[in-house]
């Protein structure tokens, strides 16, 4: 059973100075009372996991001291300069135990019944395989997303909800629904990663899933939840605006 969870929260939220004007992290940002950065640890711990390493810019000093102060038991991970999200993520390997780990991306908050990463360990349980967890985005939400990075024409269907990946995208289209939210990936995805940066490529977490599919088989897993991209202000804005209601 996967108990290890990263949680890459070392970007510089440059999307977001409109709002955070470079004076704390956009994941300090509050949303119905508590800070962006609490609800990836409730979903971790909701699906049990315990074993939490969040990944941290030096710059953040608000945000280490938060979680320094309020999650005695998670792992705290400093990275001097973010170069992508997969270099992120790999700076947790040396905490990583066992073969398979699971990913949750901090700025995208989902709603569901059974917290997504569990969502993903059930169904992880039979397949045994590395796993993206992708939301479905109505066309009229799509602006409140960044780049949606599939669609289901390029993923081949094993049931309703799973199917294998057949092509990975790093740019919009209008086309493309669905949006990567979680992971779960086996430990090999270190190794892409050193390999995309040897060969001066960079280290976003698309290239590096590119360079897995070449190798591995890589299982596509659309999400139950609603979803807000909080790295964006529109996005933000707009859950700030649901969450009132409540």
């Amino acid at each position: 059973m996967i108990r290890e969870v990263i949680i890459p929260a070392a970007g510089l939220g440059t999307r977001m100075t409109s709002i955070t004007k470079g004076k704390t992290s956009k994941l300090m940002l509050p949303l119905n009372k508590k800070p962006i950065i609490s609800y990836a640890i409730d979903e971790a711990i909701q699906s049990f996991c315990d074993k939490i390493h969040i990944v941290l810019n030096e710059r953040h000093q608000d945000l280490y001291n938060f979680l320094k102060q309020n999650y005695h038991n998670v792992n705290l991970i400093l990275q001097k300069e973010p170069l992508g999200i997969a270099e992120s993520i790999s700076q947790a390997e040396p905490f990583i135990l066992h073969k398979f780990f699971a990913v949750i991306l901090p700025d995208i908050l989902i709603t569901s019944k059974v917290p997504v990463i569990l969502q993903m360990k059930q169904a992880f349980q039979d397949i045994q395989a590395n796993m993206l967890g992708l939301l479905q985005v109505a066309p009229e939400e799509k602006n409140f997303f960044g780049a949606c990075e599939f669609s289901k024409r390029h993923l081949k269907e094993i049931n309703q909800s799973l199917f294998k990946i057949k092509k990975i995208f790093s740019k919009k289209d209008s086309n493309r629904d669905l949006y990567h939210v979680r992971s779960i990936l086996s430990r090999s995805f270190f190794g892409f990663t050193r390999k995309i940066i040897s060969n001066g490529k960079e280290p976003d977490d698309s290239n590096v899933y590119r360079e897995m599919l070449s190798e591995h088989e890589v299982i596509g897993m659309i999400v139950s939840g609603n979803g807000f991209d909080l790295g964006n202000p529109v996005g933000y804005k707009r859950a700030l605006s649901l969450f009132s209601k409540y």
